[in-house]
């Protein structure tokens, strides 16, 4: 039996051999062991020292399945200034060997206003940013602040989905990261990875149980941007994760708003087949298909057509879909719309 003592004397652990069998097969046997306590006492093995009568223990030292020996428990310390930014090179780089030095001092995870982010930066968003999977690891282990905010209200998992870093956004995620924390701009890492085309991210995401809905300050939601920026994948896994088709963000624009002007076919086709309002209007009065018609893309206007759009809704300055059209000069826009079978047409 392994006992392991506090200064004061009083008992920490007591482990017996079936428990030690793994730690004393261990490459790294004093720190597997500093692990296991970690897991038991909740504080971090870099903050843990251990001694055997006078000798601190490196983490690569044997231990024995019989004996005595002493714990010690540190106080991060907050690095000074060249140090700071070594921590901040290091992580922003993955350079994993001299984290875990640092770490191991023990320097404070959690010191801010590191180099290389906005004030209010930690050591956790650059690594995450970056895509360093094993710093991040490290960084949580040391119990580095997983929801720790950048001055504008960012978090790690905020930029590692804005990255698309799959691995650390499952990583943060398994360790308790606020999923649906909300940036000072009501930003969410579902609006972050979502913009950006981030399928496996925004999966993951959806996966964990985030508010597929939640809405920036302007009201916008993730399938709004999505849309804007034409990803199709990742428009298909919000609709089918049952986000809300038809959600108006404040100036009135629904994802169908936002797919049409900038010509995205594939994404304005699916959301057309997803059922959505095709004859919504934003607060201006207009449709998906004056917005289609005002920037000239043929493709769209036909397939909002096909749809029965209402081609002869009139916005509040009293236009068009065939008056935005012709005074733009869409001559092609124009002309389907001519010929298109339905309605009245103003010119």
């Amino acid at each position: 039996m392994l006992q392991i003592h506090v200064l004061s004397g009083s008992l920490a652990a007591e482990l017996q051999e079936d428990d030690l069998g793994p730690i004393i097969q261990s490459d790294k046997p004093v720190r597997a062991l500093k692990e296991h306590l970690a897991l038991r006492t909740g504080i971090s093995r870099y903050r843990q020292r251990l001694f055997r009568e006078s000798i601190d223990l490196r983490d690569d030292a044997p231990v024995t399945p019989r004996g005595h020996l002493h714990l010690v428990m540190l106080n991060f310390q907050d690095p000074e200034a060249a140090t700071l930014q070594s921590l901040a090179s290091a992580c922003a780089s993955g350079r994993a060997e001299e984290v875990e030095a640092m770490l191991q001092a023990p320097h404070n995870p959690n010191i801010r206003d590191l180099d290389g982010l906005e004030p209010g930066g930690t050591a956790l968003q650059l690594a995450s940013r970056h895509g360093h999977i094993e710093v991040v690891q490290q960084l949580l282990e040391a119990k580095a602040d997983k929801d720790a905010a950048k001055q504008d209200g960012h978090t790690a998992l905020h930029l590692a989905s804005a990255e698309g870093h799959l691995e650390v956004v499952r990583e943060l995620l398994q360790a308790g990261a606020d999923q649906d924390r909300a940036a000072d701009d009501g930003s969410t890492a579902l609006h972050w990875a979502s913009p950006h085309g981030h399928l496996d991210v925004v999966r993951e995401l959806l996966r964990a149980g985030v508010k597929k809905d939640a809405v920036e300050q302007d009201g916008h939601t993730a399938l709004h941007l999505a849309s804007h920026f034409g990803h199709l994948e990742v428009v298909r896994e919000l609709l089918q994760a049952g986000a809300n088709q038809d959600h108006a963000a404040d100036d009135g624009s629904t994802a169908l708003h936002l797919a049409s002007p900038h010509g995205h076919l594939d994404v304005v086709r699916e959301l057309l087949q997803a059922g959505v309002k095709k004859d919504a209007v934003e607060q201006d009065g207009h449709t998906a298909l004056h917005l289609a018609s005002r920037y000239g893309h043929l493709e769209v206007v036909r397939e909002l057509l096909q749809a029965s759009a209402d081609q002869d809704h009139v916005s509040q300055d009293g236009s068009t879909a065939l008056q935005s059209a012709y005074l733009n000069g869409h001559w092609d826009v124009v002309q389907l719309l001519l010929e298109f079978p339905i309605g009245r047409r103003r010119l």
